[in-house]
């Protein structure tokens, strides 16, 4: 009989969509082991966008009352949860209806002491699995890390990508802060599914000194190909930031929210980024000094590229899945299998 699983997560315009995007990840590696599986979000539009590109099955939440969603779906053998601050009710109601509860990212006090395995790559909890190691990236950024190539002496190109929804509308900012850079830079500027600030962009764009490239939104494989492609990638403090680290490019990082600074600066101590932390603090001169210092500084350049691609190998949803089946004390191979295992 199938393992059955579930995954339960949000991700819209105000949040971000860095726990969709890690969601389809795993969903894809559960899909690869022959699970059923099913991801059940919030009523969100561009959560729902994404997964229906993604090719995801999947159910809204919505109107309708959270328990009845899960009495359709039936008994499972593992519900994952993936998001921050999960409610005690959510909670308990899930672990109800599942063999095993696992919860990832999740800092609430429900978490620690009803979740069956925890794993928290991104924000940092006691008792749970906090390496780098596990963040749930595509396997595209695994496969591209050998095609990425080595970092170069100049930067002649940046990509700046705050996230698939840019929440608080800090990409105009940084194109403004950018207008300091010399053409002979070229500057990519990628926008998000979710992205709702096109307006302040073009305006800002407007009036720059200088000219910049502008890309829609892109799936997995298309973000490697703009990333290993770049010299520097200007990001927020979510899953774009661990990308870049995965293909060994560095990275300055300006956070979409408040709780990614911590993160962050995680990575900054490891090395692997310059962290500006909350762009809401942003400021001009801090920013353009410290992008001009990276980019002038090649032996930096070089040892965040070496630091990144060592601790995040871009393995991090096989990890986590063998976790997951450690947890449901079940066995699973597949060609190739024992060397993502490291």
């Amino acid at each position: 009989m199938k393992v059955r699983a579930a995954i339960r997560t949000k991700g819209d315009h105000a949040q971000g969509m860095g726990d969709v995007t890690g969601s389809v990840a795993l969903a894809g590696r559960f899909k690869d082991a022959g699970f059923d599986v099913i991801i059940v979000i919030e009523d969100g539009l561009e959560a729902a966008l994404a997964l229906r590109d993604a090719g995801v099955d999947f159910l809204t939440v919505g109107g309708i009352p959270e328990d009845r969603i899960w009495r359709e779906i039936g008994p499972l053998d593992v519900t994952v949860v993936n998001q921050l601050n999960s409610s005690r009710d959510l909670l308990a109601l899930l672990k109800r209806r599942t063999r095993k509860l696992v919860t990832i990212d999740d800092v609430g006090e429900a978490s620690r002491s009803l979740a069956d395995l925890r794993i928290n790559p991104l924000y940092y909890d006691a008792g749970a699995i906090c390496d780098f190691a596990f963040v749930p990236l595509s396997e595209v950024f695994r496969e591209a890390r050998s095609r990425a190539g080595r970092v170069d002496g100049k930067v002649k190109r940046i990509l700046v990508t705050l996230g698939g929804s840019d929440p608080c509308g800090f990409t105009p900012r940084v194109v403004d802060y950018l207008g300091e850079t010399g053409e002979d830079t070229e500057i990519v500027v990628l926008l998000g599914s979710a992205f709702r600030h096109s307006e302040k962009l073009d305006e800002v764009i407007g009036r720059s000194p200088r000219s910049f490239c502008l890309k829609g939104p892109v799936d997995a494989r298309g973000m490697t190909s703009l990333m290993a492609g770049s010299d520097m990638v200007i990001c927020s403090g979510g899953n774009t930031m661990f990308e870049a680290a995965c293909l060994g490019r560095p990275a300055v990082v300006v956070c979409s929210t408040p709780f990614e600074v911590e993160t962050a600066q995680r990575l900054m101590d490891a090395g692997i980024v310059v962290n500006l932390g909350f762009g809401g603090d942003l400021l001009r001169r801090p920013f353009v000094e410290a992008v001009k210092g990276l980019m002038e500084d090649f032996p930096a350049r070089a040892k965040m590229s070496r630091e990144g691609c060592e601790r995040v190998d871009g393995r991090g949803t096989e990890r986590m899945f063998r976790e997951i089946l450690s947890t449901l004390g079940e066995r699973h191979e597949r060609s190739g299998d024992s060397a993502a295992h490291g």
